[in-house]
């Protein structure tokens, strides 16, 4: 579930990102990568619990990048760090 101070989407050079969208892109390159031979599933292999908290962490990682980095805002607020 969203937290109102946390926005779920960023925008980073132009393009939107979602939390979401991170972490299947995470799992993506896990599940590709020859390091783990495929050990690592994709993310529709994952459950649902495991699924929301790949989410969460890609968020914190979301709000992380947007506090560092000039220019990544949040739809929701003026930008940048709060």
């Amino acid at each position: 579930m969203p937290n109102s101070d946390r926005p779920e989407t960023f925008v980073i050079n132009g393009v939107e990102i979602t939390p979401r969208q991170l972490a299947e892109a995470r799992q993506a390159m896990a599940h590709r990568s020859p390091f783990s031979a495929g050990f690592y599933p994709t993310f529709a292999e994952l459950s649902e619990h495991e699924q929301r908290t790949s989410e969460l962490d890609a968020q914190n990682y979301l709000i992380a990048l947007a506090d560092l980095v000039p220019g990544v805002t949040r739809p929701n607020t003026s930008g940048g760090a709060s």
